[in-house]
């Protein structure tokens, strides 16, 4: 019994030695779990550092221009920031064009073309162009403002619209969503930000400073749009657009001779208003251009009461060094001098300028070419058009929004979809090939008015001849999947109709691309044929009534079949 008892009274005094360290070890739970919790939801205070932020070194200035921090930045210099010409070009103001071959900035305005030299607004750092901020903005239409801790510029050079919001409550814009992310600034009760996008409890906001982070939802109010009245660069300039509508065929002319048969080849038109001969061409690297115009030819076209736009091309003499010849302000001055004296001395109503197939070098100083020849033209009543090819990001450096700032009509040529074995078979122009050309030409700002769309008067026939088995195993060891030969050849619509007919093919309404198709076989050969006649004519003229653009233009005369005439003046009388 004593031994039960003291066996018991040990337990006991285990038992009480125990409950304060059970005691402890729930009290430091406990205070782990309310710390744990505390410092979930606790903010956090780190502080983003700015020049982090904006990646800057040294001598950074960095800009942000509407709600984008520019991964470019500018460059502190004495008291004055410079933006790298790079910039300048891509986001600011692409109207400004380094002239390398004299080592001058030029800016072109609606009446003349203005040189600055190397020195204090234009500098060239480590092989690099620098322009001063005072210059740009002399030139630019914009909202500006300097901030220091750290040196950035904040800009806005486009009217739009912005949304924005007050600040209800002092708080913190973060980088990032959510209170653990560090802070990038304080912001005060009644201040402004503009409103980028709405998440679920955090919202992205630009700071008046230029800051670009994410505020809590609920400390925003009065949330509301406004507009940025900033002025367009474009104001004063000189249009030439006629006050109707314009119905123009190219001439395609290839020596003085052909100017003879002018009058057989409109005899049968109707409704045309535009006759442009393709007269001029590039003939060498220097610039020279050579004419095949006639005076007796405007004399007789002026007579039927229709304009002559005398075109100039790039491809008639092949290999052209096209970058060497815009990018020569000598050589860009000789060719202009050339065409105003020809366009005076045949009296033409307008030049129509078709460079194809520039390269990416190319781009900025075609534009000026443009620039500089639509201030002569203007100066001597010259309409200028200019032809270019359907809109794609690999050839956005053609421009047409700057172009149509001076040319009076910019001419899409909305055809040769396919082209040759690297397009493949298929139609010259689909109904969608033609929208989507006018709509991106319009989205890129080229104005309806001043957008003429091109269609063909031709069809593409094209063959597919089959391969023997030594020739088609060769073509599928090298990765080529089809088993014939791709050929083509291009008909005027009436020729190619007659071809369809003679081997008795019917030819069947295609619904999707708005065009006749017919297919037969001749000797093995395989024939496919999309035609252009007046049912795929008159559907691509609905969509160009539809969209306003400001004409219509065919490539080319004598080409067409002679009922397309009644379908055209129809929709342009």
């Amino acid at each position: 019994m004593a031994d039960q008892r003291r066996k018991l009274h040990r337990q006991r005094s285990r038992v009480r030695r125990l409950i304060p360290i059970v005691f402890f070890v729930i009290l430091i739970l406990c205070i782990s779990l309310v710390l744990g919790v505390f410092f979930r939801y606790k903010p956090s205070n780190e502080q983003y550092t700015l020049t982090d932020y904006y990646q800057m070194q040294e001598g950074d200035v960095a800009v942000i221009i509407g709600e984008e921090v520019s991964e470019e930045h500018a460059r502190q210099i004495g008291d004055s920031v410079y933006l790298p010409y790079t910039l300048l070009q891509s986001s600011v103001n692409d109207r400004f064009y380094w002239d390398a071959s004299q080592n001058k900035l030029l800016y072109t305005t609606a009446s003349e073309v203005l040189s600055y030299d190397l020195g204090e607004d234009v500098m060239l750092l480590d092989g690099a162009v620098w322009v001063s901020l005072e210059l740009v903005q002399v030139h630019t239409p914009m909202e500006c403002e300097q901030y220091e801790s750290p040196a950035r510029v904040v800009m806005d050079t486009q009217a739009r619209e912005v949304t924005t919001a007050q600040v209800d409550s002092d708080t913190q814009v973060r980088y990032r969503g959510g209170i653990k992310s560090p802070i990038l600034t304080q912001v005060k009760q009644g201040d402004t930000v503009r409103v980028l996008e709405h998440g679920e409890d955090w919202t992205q906001v630009r700071t008046q400073d230029g800051l670009v982070g994410y505020i809590q939802k609920r400390y925003l109010t009065d949330e509301q749009v406004v507009m940025l009245d900033i002025a367009s660069k474009n104001d004063g300039f000189i249009s030439l657009v006629r006050d109707h509508k314009i119905c123009m065929v190219w001439h395609q002319v290839t020596s003085v001779a052909q100017n003879d048969n002018i009058s057989s080849r409109l005899a049968q038109t109707k409704g045309i208003n535009v006759v442009s001969p393709t007269w001029f061409y590039i003939a060498d690297g220097s610039g020279s251009i050579t004419s095949l115009a006639s005076s007796a030819y405007v004399e007789y076209v002026h007579g039927l009461g229709m304009e002559v736009w005398g075109l100039v091309d790039n491809f008639t003499t092949p290999d052209l060094p096209m970058s060497e010849i815009l990018g020569s302000a000598s050589t860009r001055a000789h060719m202009i001098d050339q065409l105003i004296q020809y366009a005076t001395e045949y009296s033409l109503d307008g030049i129509n300028v078709d460079f194809e197939e520039l390269g990416e070098d190319t781009g900025e100083s075609f534009v000026q070419f443009i620039r500089e020849l639509a201030l002569r033209c203007h100066e001597n009543n010259l309409v200028l058009s200019v032809d270019n090819h359907v809109p794609y990001q690999f050839n956005s450096f053609y421009n047409m929004e700057e172009q149509s700032a001076f040319a009076d009509y910019i001419i899409m040529m909305s055809y040769d979809e396919h082209l040759n074995e690297s397009t493949g078979a298929g139609s010259v122009a689909s109904i969608e090939y033609v929208t989507t050309a006018i709509e991106r030409t319009l989205q890129q700002g080229v104005p309806a008015e001043k957008l003429i769309n091109a269609v063909p008067f031709y069809t593409r026939i094209w063959s597919e001849t089959p391969m023997s088995a030594e020739e088609a195993a060769a073509a599928a060891s090298g990765g080529e999947r089809e088993s014939y030969t791709l050929g083509w050849e291009t008909l005027g619509m009436a020729s190619a109709a007659e071809q369809v007919a003679q081997h008795g093919a019917s030819p069947v309404w295609d619904d999707t691309l708005k065009q006749n198709y017919a297919e037969y076989t001749v000797d093995g050969v395989n024939y496919k044929v999309w035609l252009e006649d007046t049912q795929s004519l008159e559907e691509r003229l609905k969509v160009m009534q539809a969209s306003g653009v400001g004409g219509f233009a065919a490539w080319k005369l004598g080409l067409e079949s002679s009922d397309v005439w009644d379908v055209i003046i129809n929709y342009y009388p």
